[in-house]
């Protein structure tokens, strides 16, 4: 990584669970030349440790963009409409149809 982001996930360290932190990583992230480096430090954390729903999924998101459908999918915890469709999604992305289609039709029977 480099060094702003670095800086960034050092602060993330310190500051457990802040959104505001985990937003500015995320930016700062998209724009730098080594973002699979960002992708893998965001695999490795913790989704428990951000409350907010829509935190967790722009991360699993973000993951999602870079490859790594499999550590979205803890991203994308939660029985809401959206966290089933964002979960299809992943399951796409690695080519378990079925598992996309039972998520699929759980977050429509949600909306």
């Amino acid at each position: 990584m480099d060094e702003d982001l670095q800086e960034l996930a050092d602060a993330m360290a310190e500051a457990k669970g802040s959104e505001a932190v985990l937003k500015a990583f995320l930016r700062a992230a998209r724009e730098a030349p080594d973002a699979d480096a960002a992708a893998a430090f965001l695999a490795s954390l913790d989704p428990s440790s951000y409350k907010s729903e829509e935190a967790r999924f722009r991360v699993g998101d973000f993951l999602l963009e870079f490859d790594n459908a499999e550590a979205a999918l803890a991203w994308y915890a939660g029985e809401s409409a959206a966290a089933h469709v964002r979960r299809a999604r992943a399951y796409l992305a690695f080519g378990d149809k079925a598992s996309a289609v039972t998520h699929y039709r759980a977050g429509i029977d949600k909306d």
